[in-house]
């Protein structure tokens, strides 16, 4: 039961489920709306500052100085696609930043990346950090279902499909328990891939 729970915690996969009936409307249209401005802030960054945030993506997850630097790579070029009161978290950014670099990266999905029998994340200590643990875990065993689900948008049956054929991974990868939004495990996922194509590209260059 807890790993089912955790499962449907991490993929954000209730928005077709019973409780979605008694969500107000005006919830759902709040939470669409800050999860398009997150998107336009992180393609902003990952126009503008794509250098500088694809070296920020090889520092630790939990960095307090990471976060900072990347809240100010979006109040420099992008506060324009901020709205008014608008709260940023740094961390859910890197995640936001990492699945737009991704994509504009890697605009198709991956056809020579294999599936590798990584090991699961038993000792996670800091949150942020466990997720993005986790997150290389099951993109390195799922790399196909992982790519799936980034190119998905958020709630759609597509999101979903994805989420069913990366359940095996997740509750393999988590031994203990581990905490995702839908955003956190996109991102954590995003910034797997990422470094992994981009590694495998170099390989064969």
């Amino acid at each position: 039961m807890r790993r089912a729970a955790l499962l449907m915690l991490a993929c954000g996969l209730m928005a077709s489920g019973p409780a979605a009936a008694d969500t107000p409307r005006l919830k759902a249209e709040q939470l669409a709306f800050g999860e398009r401005a997150m998107r336009d802030i992180a393609l902003c960054i990952a126009k503008h500052h794509r250098e500088a945030a694809i070296k920020l993506l090889d520092t630790d997850p939990a960095s307090e100085a990471a976060a900072r630097s990347m809240l100010q790579m979006a109040s420099q070029d992008c506060g324009n696609t901020m709205p008014v009161a608008f709260k940023v978290d740094g961390d859910v950014l890197r995640g936001a930043v990492a699945e737009q670099l991704y994509l504009r990266s890697f605009p198709t999905p991956p056809a020579d990346l294999h599936a590798a029998p990584v090991g699961p994340v038993t000792a996670p200590g800091d949150p942020r950090r466990a997720r993005y643990d986790v997150g290389a875990c099951v993109a390195a065993r799922t790399p196909l279902a992982a790519d799936a689900m980034l190119r998905a948008g958020r709630r759609t049956p597509e999101e979903r499909a994805a989420g069913a054929v990366l359940a095996p991974a997740l509750n393999a990868c988590a031994r203990t328990h581990v905490d995702f939004t839908g955003g956190q495990l996109h991102g954590a996922l995003a910034e797997a891939l990422f470094k992994l194509r981009a590694s495998s590209a170099r390989g064969t260059s």
